[in-house]
This record gives C-alpha cells, sequence and structure tokens, in this order.
C-alpha cells in the first residue's frame, strides 16, 4: 500500500536586510577646543620655518654679492656691512689676542687678532688668521708683528649672536691675551677705548696674514623647508583626528567596503 507522500513545500529563505550607514557628525568638543587652540600654533610655525629658509636664501646671495665686490675705503663705509670686502691703512698697535679653540683640519690652534690704527676710524680690531697650538697649552706661540705702516685687505664681519663662553673672561695683563670668543665690550674694557664695530678678516695675501681663509657658514634653507613640511604636516595630521573623532567616518567607511553597492 502506497503511503501518501505528503507534499513538501520549500521555506522561504531568511531576507537579511542591513541597513544602511549615513555619515554622520558627532561633534566632541573638548578634542575641537584642543584643535582650535593647536591648529594655529602648527600653521603658525610653518609659516615661520618658510619665512625662515627665505631669509637664509637672501643670506647667502647677499654674501656671494658682497664677496664679489671690489674693495673699497673702509672710511667710506657709512656702517659695516657683513662680508663686504674693504681696505684700510695703519700701523699696528702692540696689542694682541689669541681667541682660543680655533681648530682647522682637525687641529687645536688660534685665530690671531690685531689692533689696526687707522687715520680716520676708531682702532680697528683685524683677525689675520690660524696658527697651530703647541704641545704646551701653557706656551702660547709666537706671533711676527710687521712694522711701518700696513694696507690691509679683508672683509667685514660681526656675528649677529652673542658669543657662548663656559668662564668668565679674564687678563694677563700682558700680551698676548688669550680670548675665549670676540666680545667687543670686554675687549673695549681691557683696551680702554672705543673699536670699530666690526672684524676684519684679511685676506690670504695680505702682509701679516697667517692662514687666513673663511668660509661663508652654513646656512642651509633646507633644514628650515624640512622644518615647514614637519609642522604642516602636524597640522594636517590633527585635521584627519578630527574628522575620525568627531563623526562615524570610520563606521560609514567600513560599511562601505563590506557593501560597496
Amino acid at each position: 500500500m502506497n503511503k501518501r507522500i505528503p507534499h513538501l513545500t520549500t521555506l522561504p529563505q531568511a531576507a537579511f536586510v542591513c541597513e544602511a550607514v549615513r555619515f554622520a557628525w558627532q561633534p566632541h568638543w573638548r578634542f575641537i577646543a584642543l584643535l582650535a587652540a593647536m591648529l594655529p600654533l602648527t600653521f603658525a610655525a610653518g609659516f615661520w620655518q618658510l619665512d625662515r629658509a627665505e631669509q637664509k636664501r637672501d643670506m647667502i646671495a647677499a654674501q656671494a654679492h658682497a664677496i664679489r665686490l671690489p674693495a673699497i675705503p673702509l672710511d667710506s663705509l657709512a656702517a659695516p656691512e657683513n662680508y663686504r670686502r674693504v681696505w684700510v691703512e695703519g700701523r699696528w698697535t702692540d696689542a694682541l689676542f689669541l681667541l682660543d679653540n680655533r681648530t682647522r683640519a682637525g687641529r687645536v690652534g688660534y685665530e690671531v687678532l690685531g689692533i689696526l690704527r687707522a687715520a680716520n676710524l676708531p682702532p680697528v680690531l683685524v683677525n689675520r688668521g690660524w696658527v697651530a697650538a703647541g704641545a704646551d697649552r701653557a706656551a702660547l706661540p709666537t706671533i711676527q708683528m710687521p712694522a711701518g705702516p700696513q694696507r690691509i685687505a679683508g672683509q667685514l664681519y660681526r656675528s649677529p649672536s652673542k658669543p657662548l663662553v663656559l668662564a668668565p673672561q679674564t687678563w694677563a695683563d700682558s700680551w698676548p691675551e688669550r680670548l675665549q670668543a670676540i666680545d667687543f665690550a670686554l675687549l673695549e674694557a681691557r683696551l680702554g677705548e672705543r673699536l670699530y664695530p666690526a672684524v676684519l678678516r684679511m685676506e690670504p695675501t695680505a702682509p701679516g696674514a697667517y692662514q687666513a681663509t673663511w668660509p661663508l657658514p652654513r646656512a642651509r634653507p633646507a633644514m628650515h623647508t624640512g622644518y615647514a613640511v614637519q609642522w604642516f604636516a602636524i597640522g594636517a595630521t590633527l585635521l584627519v583626528l578630527a574628522v575620525f573623532a568627531n563623526s562615524n567616518l570610520w563606521e560609514w567607511a567600513q560599511h562601505r567596503r563590506r557593501n560597496p553597492k
């Protein structure tokens, strides 16, 4: 006897409805307050570094231009100009300073600083170049002083920053004096008179010069440009974090990835 097989009905497949996720802002006011405080600082620092880079490029161009100019009489300048080539006539005084801890090619030595007395100018501090130090630091090198009238040519230079010294300057009250850094106030106090307000760095061929080569300082505008990029990157990172912290962007992006259509 055949048994009747009941009619099997197919159950409908379960329908999974995924509710769409919409992008929405969810403000967190503490983070927004922090962003409002930090973002102007990062971008201001970035633009300041770009301005510094431009200043360094202008300085390098000005130095190169000044060095190419012909030498002029020092007393014709209204004010000292860094790296300007000049010449001056005068006689050496007995005053002599040895600027300590100057290195050339890995060797320690001194830069020789003399005082040239000119007719129409205050006494001029002249850097005659570098000499090596001996094995005995207590024994100072012997410096030759050319006699008679001198015509000295070179570059003017004065550092824009105050010299850094590790200990107070002391004097031996005899020539030559050992000097830690060029500080015009200290030198004028030791000499008892005002000096021309810049150092004359002698040209290598000038009479009485020692190793008188003067490389230009490393201005490195690219360094400031790199710092600017870092500050702008920090600002951009804060903006991205602010978007994620104050919205459902992460949830929305995950939903879009799982449901591309």
